[in-house]
C-alpha cells in the first residue's frame, strides 16, 4: 500500500465510520504505513540516495582517498572477475580479512569492498589499505558483479537494495560470520537467517563446525559448506603477535591476569537473561582493588558501550569517563580500549564471560579457563548445550571468587574437555581459511 492510498484511506474512514470501526480501520493503516516506512529494499535506498551530499549539491564531490573507488570507475572492467565483498559492520572485518588478502594477490579478481560511510569503517579501509567503494556511490544495478559476499546477514538487504538483486549477481556467497547460533532454538535462529537473506538468496553458505551441525534441517545439503571461519585467521596471527607492548600493559606485568570480558544487548527496561554486567560489575572492580597483586582487564563489547551510553540511558558521557579514568588510574585494572581483543586473550590467565558471547568459543582456543558468568535472578538459556561441560559457572560473585581463587591455585579439572570442545566447534585453526575460502571460490570457476 503506497503512501498516498494510505491517507485516502484515513481520510475516507474519518468521514464515513463510526468511532469504534474507525479505531480499527486506522489501526490497520497505521501498520500498513509502518509497513511501508521499514520496507527493506528500494524504499530505503531512494531515501539514502536523496540524502546524499552528491545529490543536494549537484556537481560537489568529496576528495577521494587512496584506495576509493567511484562506481564508474569498477564497472569499466575487461578479462577480471569481479568480486564484491560487503563490510556491514565494525565487528565483521576479522571476519573478511583474510578472504580479501588472499584474492586481492590473485590478478584474475578485482576485488572491491562495499562499505557505509562510517569513520571507523573507513578508518579500517585506509590501515589495511582496501580497495573500496563507499555504500552511497555504489549500485548493484549497475555494476553487476560476478561475485558477492555478505558477511552480517542482518542488515544485508536493507543496505544494498537487495529486492531483486539476484537479477544482477551471478553468484552470492554467505561467508557466515557467527561461529555460533545466538537464539535458543535452531527453529528461531533458522528462520531468522532466511528471513534475512530472503532477497539475496546465497548459492552458497560457508559455515564453521558449530553452526555447520546445525544447519541440515535447514539449509539444502547443495548450498551448505563446512568452512573453518576466517576471523580465526586473524586470532591465529594475532595471538603470536599481539602487541603487548602497549604501555596500558605495563601495570599488569609479573601478576596474574584475568579478563573479564562482555556481551552486548542491555535493554532499559529489563536484562536479556545472558547479560550479567549489572549483577557482577560493582563486586568484580571491587575485589580486584582489593587484590592488587593480581590483574584485570576488561573489555565491553563495542555495542554494550553504545547502549550504555545511549540517550544517557544508563551512563552519560561523564559518568563512562569516570569509570574509564579509573581503571587507567589503578595499578592493577586496564580498560583495554585497543583495536582488537588478541592482545588482552594472550595476556591474561583466564577469563570471565557473559554467558552465550561468541567468546565463549573462541576463547577456546587459548586453552585457559573460562567462567561463565549466570544471573541468579532467572533462568539462563544456555547456547550449545553440547559444550556446557568444557566451562565453569558462576550464578553469583562467590562462586566467580572461588574461580579466580582456583585459576591462582592451578586448579583446573577442565583443560582437556576445553581442548576436545574446540576440535568440535572449529574446523580450522591454523591461519590458512582465507586460502581455504579462495580456493574455494576459484572451484566455481573450474580451476
Amino acid at each position: 500500500m503506497s503512501g498516498s492510498l494510505i491517507k485516502r484511506f484515513i481520510d475516507f474512514s474519518v468521514k464515513h465510520t463510526n468511532s469504534s470501526s474507525r479505531s480499527n480501520i486506522l489501526r490497520t493503516a497505521l501498520y500498513a504505513a509502518n509497513s511501508v516506512r521499514n520496507t527493506p529494499g528500494s524504499y530505503t535506498y531512494d531515501v539514502h540516495q536523496r540524502m546524499s551530499v552528491a545529490n543536494i549539491l549537484p556537481g560537489f564531490e568529496d576528495a577521494k582517498l587512496e584506495h576509493e573507488y567511484y562506481l564508474n570507475e569498477i564497472i569499466t572492467r575487461s578479462n577480471v572477475i569481479s568480486v564484491r565483498i560487503l563490510y556491514p559492520s565494525g565487528t565483521a572485518w576479522n571476519c573478511i580479512g583474510s578472504v580479501y588478502d588472499e584474492l586481492k594477490k590473485d590478478n584474475r579478481y578485482q576485488v572491491i569492498v562495499i562499505t557505509e560511510d562510517y569513520d571507523a569503517y573507513i578508518k579500517v579501509m585506509k590501515e589495511k589499505e582496501c580497495d573500496f567503494i563507499r555504500l552511497e556511490n555504489y549500485d548493484i544495478k549497475d555494476d553487476k558483479p560476478d561475485i558477492l559476499i555478505l558477511t552480517s546477514y542482518s542488515s544485508t538487504r536493507r543496505e544494498l537494495n537487495f529486492d531483486g538483486m539476484r537479477e544482477y549477481v551471478k553468484t552470492v556467497i554467505s561467508l557466515f560470520p557467527n561461529i555460533v547460533i545466538n537464539e535458543f532454538d535452531a527453529d528461531t535462529h533458522w528462520k531468522y537467517v532466511q528471513r534475512a537473506y530472503c532477497f539475496s538468496e546465497p548459492d552458497y553458505y560457508l559455515f564453521d563446525s558449530l553452526v555447520f551441525n546445525n544447519c541440515s534441517d535447514y539449509i539444502p545439503s547443495s548450498k551448505a559448506v563446512h568452512m573453518g571461519n576466517p576471523q580465526f585467521d586473524e586470532l591465529y596471527f594475532r595471538m603470536q603477535n599481539a602487541n603487548t607492548d602497549n604501555p596500558i600493559w605495563e601495570k599488569l606485568s609479573g601478576k596474574k591476569v584475568f579478563l573479564w570480558a562482555t556481551d552486548h544487548g542491555l535493554n532499559e527496561y529489563y536484562p536479556i537473561d545472558a547479560l550479567s554486567i549489572d549483577l557482577y560489575m560493582k563486586e568484580i572492580i571491587d575485589f580486584f582493588s582489593r587484590h592488587k597483586d593480581i590483574g584485570l582487564i576488561i573489555r565491553f563489547h563495542p555495542y554494550l558501550i553504545r547502549e550504555m551510553k545511549q540517550s544517557g540511558l544508563f551512563w552519560n558521557e561523564t559518568e563512562f569517563n569516570r569509570i574509564v579514568n579509573y581503571c587507567n588510574s589503578s595499578p592493577n585494572i586496564v580498560w583495554d580500549n585497543t583495536p582488537d581483543y588478541c592482545s588482552a586473550f594472550k595476556l591474561c590467565d583466564a577469563m570471565m564471560i557473559d554467558a552465550n558471547c561468541g567468546f565463549t568459543v573462541s576463547f577456546l582456543a587459548t586453552g585457559k579457563p573460562i567462567c561463565r558468568l549466570l544471573r541468579d535472578d532467572m533462568e539462563v538459556h544456555l547456547i550449545h548445550p553440547e559444550l556446557k561441560e568444557c566451562y565453569y559457572y558462576a550464578n553469583r560473585f562467590n562462586e566467580c571468587e572461588q574461580f579466580i581463587h582456583n585459576c591462582l591455585n592451578g586448579i583446573d579439572p577442565l583443560k582437556n574437555q576445553r581442548k576436545e570442545a574446540f576440535a568440535y566447534a572449529v574446523k580450522n585453526f591454523d591461519g590458512k581459511n582465507g586460502i581455504r575460502v579462495k580456493k574455494f571460490i576459484d572451484g566455481l570457476l573450474g580451476d
